[in-house]
């Protein structure tokens, strides 16, 4: 009910949810429970458009709850997303309904970023930010600190994820340290807390991984 709260105060034209996934799960029997309680951001009814990611865990359920319209975006190329992405070297194409556009963009350090990537678009192009203005944007675009930021000092490289920690955070930043090879690799991991009753099971993966 949160969510439902904050949009009463601050009802949003468009809303998006980015992805469903064991975070902040303390308050929670299951996932499917937080793709209900994210799902609160669409049931206003004053939002126009709600965006979800198509690749998510229980997307059905994020497609099917309030009556703003709905549109989906997928880096899988769910067929029935409006919006798609391939990422190639030095570029990245994005379909919107029927159409294909390319742009320069700066390669990203991980398959999850272009989740995020795609999600911008979609909010743009909702939001009627054209596709000259984006394509501007695309080639400048950096990383937030603290997310995937990579800092060389004294010939040592330092990857720092250090934003938040979740399972699905720590697998991809875990990915990422696997593709550098070099003589010698140290991951330091933090806690990973308001897990609730899945936290002993997320860290074990970890672990494992």
């Amino acid at each position: 009910g949160e969510i439902r709260r904050l949009a009463e105060i601050v009802p949003p034209d468009i809303a998006l949810i980015a992805a469903v996934a064991p975070v902040h799960a303390e308050f929670f029997e299951s996932i499917e429970q937080i793709a209900q309680a994210k799902s609160e951001i669409f049931e206003h009814p004053s939002t126009q458009w709600g965006l979800y990611n198509a690749d998510t865990l229980h997307a059905e359920t994020l497609q099917t709850t309030g009556s703003c319209q709905k549109r989906s975006f997928s880096l899988r190329g769910d067929p029935g997303a409006f919006w798609t992405l391939q990422v190639y070297e030095g570029s990245v194409r994005i379909r919107e309904g029927q159409e294909w556009f390319e742009f320069p963009c700066p390669t990203l350090p991980a398959p999850h970023v272009y989740d995020n990537l795609l999600a911008a678009i979609a909010l743009a192009r909702t939001a009627q930010i054209s596709w000259e203005v984006i394509g501007q944007a695309l080639p400048t675009l950096q990383l937030p600190m603290h997310r995937l930021e990579m800092v060389r000092k004294d010939g040592v490289l330092f990857i720092n994820d250090a934003y938040n920690a979740c399972e699905v955070s720590m697998l991809s930043a875990l990915d990422v340290l696997s593709h550098h090879a070099p003589a010698r690799r140290v991951a330091v991991l933090g806690q990973m807390n308001e897990l609730g009753h899945l936290s002993e099971g997320c860290h074990r993966r970890v672990g494992e991984k």
